[in-house]
């Protein structure tokens, strides 16, 4: 990546989630299909106060320009879109608080007192978020999440 930049990148994320975060670096991180090995990754978080650096209104018109050449580019064969990072994560994560998150038949939910197959549930189940009394009155604490099977709607 990059060539001589890439390197310098992937060294300083490696000596800031490695080294410094007391985790491995290097040839003792294990990749995420070494299944018999502990993977040794570290994890490396920085906060940036955008207001300390610029006016906020100035940072979102040039990350709007910034997002809008990047998608402006030409389309590589067999491609409709260019991505930045996260949007695909982004838009999936609207489809399902909007949808639900769908359960392949592989899948093993909660009946209530056992996990059992999805297929026995109904053709498709869907996991819903809802927030009802007590997420209200308990404020910050996250929605409660559910299964609910309904009919196969897809094509």
């Amino acid at each position: 990546m990059a060539h001589h930049k890439g390197y310098a990148i992937a060294t300083l994320v490696d000596v800031l989630s490695g080294v410094l975060s007391g985790s491995q670096f290097l040839s003792g991180v294990s990749g995420p299909y070494h299944y018999d090995k502990r993977s040794g990754a570290g994890h490396f978080l920085t906060v940036y106060d955008v207001d300390a650096f610029m006016d906020r209104t100035e940072f979102d018109q040039r990350m709007e320009r910034f997002i809008t050449e990047i998608k402006s580019q030409p389309l590589a064969q067999g491609f409709d879109e260019i991505f930045y990072r996260g949007e695909m994560e982004a838009r999936a994560a609207e489809r399902h608080l909007r949808d639900g998150l769908p359960i392949r038949d592989r899948m093993m939910i909660s009946s209530g007192r056992a996990l059992i197959p999805a297929t026995r549930a109904s053709p498709a189940c869907v996991l819903r978020t809802r927030r009802d009394h007590r997420d209200r009155a308990a404020g910050a604490h996250p929605p409660r999440r559910y299964v609910r099977c309904r009919p196969e709607t897809r094509p």
